[in-house]
């Protein structure tokens, strides 16, 4: 498995389209995606299999906006791996990482809590309810 970071312009080139598809079983509009980079993981084909877009909201503090797993490893104990693999890869670059999760998305939340994030807010969109959390390196 590896973790690379990849520009927007490699994103929409040449992974956008098939990872939203795979994982969201949808696309997302071209013109809508404005992240800074994509962290992607591959496993030991270099094939895909998961990813997080990101936006840096200033030089210690990245925001993990879009994520998920492909099919191929989705409901498995890799997911848990590859999301500390990134948590670990953002806390070597930035200081804290905050993500949204939506309120029903149990499994997410328990992942993300059991790898130490904390619950900081509460985020209203589109009629549904996230949990706004942080993790920061060393707290």
């Amino acid at each position: 498995m590896t973790i690379e970071k990849i520009s927007l312009s490699e994103w929409k080139e040449l992974h956008m389209e098939n990872m939203f598809e795979d994982v969201f079983d949808g696309q997302r509009d071209y013109e809508l995606e404005t992240c800074d980079f994509v962290l992607l993981v591959r496993d030991k084909y270099f094939v895909p299999v998961g990813f997080i877009t990101c936006h840096e909201m200033d030089s210690e503090t990245l925001y993990w906006q879009f994520g998920g797993a492909t099919k191929k490893i989705k409901r498995t104990l890799h997911v848990a791996g590859h999301y500390v693999q990134f948590l670990k890869w953002s806390l070597t670059h930035y200081k804290r990482v905050t993500t949204r999760i939506e309120n029903t998305n149990s499994a997410m939340l328990k992942m993300a809590l059991s790898c130490g994030f904390l619950i900081y807010g509460v985020w209203n969109f589109k009629n549904k309810i996230y949990l706004e959390l942080c993790n920061e390196s060393g707290g």
